[in-house]
């Protein structure tokens, strides 16, 4: 399984235009992404699991990533790319899953019954206080899986739902977010979109995030 830690997201909600893309590799310890804020949501990209649009080559790339289980810290044994910018209404993440070890597992699956499929879990943390975040999940076809995670005891490490004596996340909420993925002859492709009006967030124009 394959994670990325980001320590400081900047979602710069009223930020500058267009950027060229940045790559931001987590093994080399690069973790503060500045997330572009790009254009307005129907001139960008549709939601449709293709990541093909011009828009996606001015997003920043996150790669580098690595395990947590069952060992952690050690390079991912399949490779990701995570590609993520903004609009002024919602957040994009598209991901690049590149599977080496045999066929990818997906199903049409009711919506929060993806754990035995292979999915991609997005943990937000609207507040940046390591404590809480919202779960977005998805399969290889879409299918969603959304919730919170709230720590309330002492814990180590990061988020991380399915790693022995982390809170288990609750699934009970559904938010609204837009999912489309597909299966490609590499692995498959995810392309996710967030409305900021689904989140919670701190009081400030300049905004600093976890993601996980």
């Amino acid at each position: 399984m394959n994670t990325c830690l980001i320590a400081c997201l900047a979602a710069l909600l009223n930020g500058p235009r267009p950027v060229p893309s940045a790559t931001y590799i987590g093994r080399e310890n690069q973790l503060h992404v500045r997330i572009p804020r790009i254009g307005a949501d129907s001139a960008t990209a549709a939601v449709d699991g293709v990541l093909d649009e011009p828009v996606w080559a001015q997003a920043a790339l996150l790669t580098g990533f690595s395990q947590f289980s069952p060992q952690d810290g050690i390079p991912a044994s399949d490779s990701t790319q995570v590609l993520l910018w903004h609009s002024p209404t919602a957040l994009y993440i598209g991901i690049r899953a590149f599977e080496s070890h045999g066929a990818v597992h997906a199903t049409l699956a009711d919506r929060d019954k993806i754990s035995a499929d292979d999915n991609v879990q997005l943990l937000l943390g609207t507040f940046h206080d390591q404590r809480q975040a919202y779960v977005f999940a998805v399969n290889p076809f879409g299918v969603q899986m959304d919730g919170t995670i709230v720590e309330s005891g002492p814990t180590s490490g990061g988020w991380t739902p399915t790693l022995s004596g982390r809170a288990a996340p609750d699934l009970s909420q559904d938010f609204v977010y837009s999912s489309k993925g597909r299966l490609t002859d590499y692995g498959y492709e995810v392309e996710i979109r967030i409305p900021f009006k689904s989140l919670k967030y701190q009081s400030a124009d300049q905004q600093s995030w976890d993601i996980n």
